[in-house]
């Protein structure tokens, strides 16, 4: 059964605890959700829709929480997330578009999905990005 945001969930993969080097279960329960901030006064549209979320990793034997990842200073990094947003915009990696574009099966050429839906932009499949290299300036 996929977990809440589309994945498989990992239930018991064995690891190796590093220290006693005794074989154990671990169990990665993800939880992701959205929701809406604005976006720079001269943007448009004036608000987007914003992924957060947080993942444990549960002794599978012992019962116990073994480590939680959650976002780091989400509210903080908010300056950070309209300079990428403009960024994308302004190097043309993607053109935010109305619903019906997409309907129709067009597609951004970066595979970046930028789309406003009752004046709300979503901006999707941005994980692409993470393997894209800045080229030098000589």
């Amino acid at each position: 059964m996929p977990g809440a945001g589309g994945e498989a969930p990992d239930a018991g993969a064995e690891a190796v605890d590093r220290d006693a080097g005794i074989p154990f279960r671990e169990l990665l329960f993800k939880v992701r959700w959205s929701f809406v901030e604005d976006n720079p006064p001269d943007f448009e549209p004036p608000q987007r829709r914003v992924q957060t979320g947080t993942t444990l990793v549960i002794d599978w034997n012992a019962k116990r929480i073994r480590a939680k990842q959650r976002p780091l200073d989400f509210e903080g990094r908010r300056k950070a997330r309209h300079a990428m947003l403009a960024d994308l915009v302004d190097r043309g990696i993607i053109e935010i578009t109305e619903p019906e574009v997409h309907a129709h099966g067009a597609r951004s050429a970066s595979g970046i999905d930028a789309v406003v839906t009752n004046g709300i932009l979503r901006v999707k499949q941005t994980a692409r990005l993470l393997h894209v290299v800045k080229e030098l300036e000589e």
